[in-house]
């Protein structure tokens, strides 16, 4: 599990120069809230960070890209998933900016990640189907992706706590 990084932390002040820093969540995803028992908060700051930070404009990605790890975190999360812990064969299931999102496999297969009606707005996810099976956690497993299928997510304006809440956290 990941820490919780207290609203007093969002910003610091360079050493150096004195100027304030990059926002940490935008620094370092890894510092989003993704326990379990949070998913909400993670659906909710993942699409903000993608709607207001990572743009397709000038600014593109805001500071140092971090060797495409910024860039990593752009495309996981805009299809729904992150891989929370490097070297873990798990990833978070979150809010996704594309409906429809196909990552075709070496083995053949594809694996589908469907979220019909995403917004900005209707970025709670209500209930998960993994190849039509309902899903509680907010997670899936590598072998899940490589196996081919889909993860289809409902979504709604409003968060659904229940979602995910009971889940047990991979290990």
């Amino acid at each position: 599990m990941l820490c919780m990084v207290p609203a007093k932390a969002d910003y610091l002040e360079d050493q150096v120069s004195g100027f304030p820093l990059q926002v940490i969540a935008h620094r370092n995803p890894g510092l989003l809230p993704m326990r379990v028992s949070q998913g909400v908060i993670t659906q909710k700051r993942v699409r903000f960070l993608l709607d207001v930070w990572f743009k397709d404009n000038i600014f593109g990605i805001p500071g140092d890209e971090d060797g495409g790890g910024m860039s990593a975190f752009v495309v996981f999360s805009s299809m729904g998933l992150y891989p929370v812990t490097p070297g873990l064969p798990h990833y978070a299931i979150t809010s996704p900016v594309f409906e429809r999102t196909t990552i075709t496999l070496p083995n053949g297969k594809t694996f589908a990640i469907v979220a019909k009606g995403t917004s900005p707005q209707r970025k709670y996810i209500q209930k998960a189907y993994l190849n039509g099976t309902p899903l509680d956690a907010p997670f899936i497993t590598h072998h899940d992706v490589v196996s081919g299928g889909t993860l289809e997510l409902v979504l709604a304006d409003l968060p659904n706590r229940e979602w995910g809440s009971k889940a047990v956290v991979p290990q």
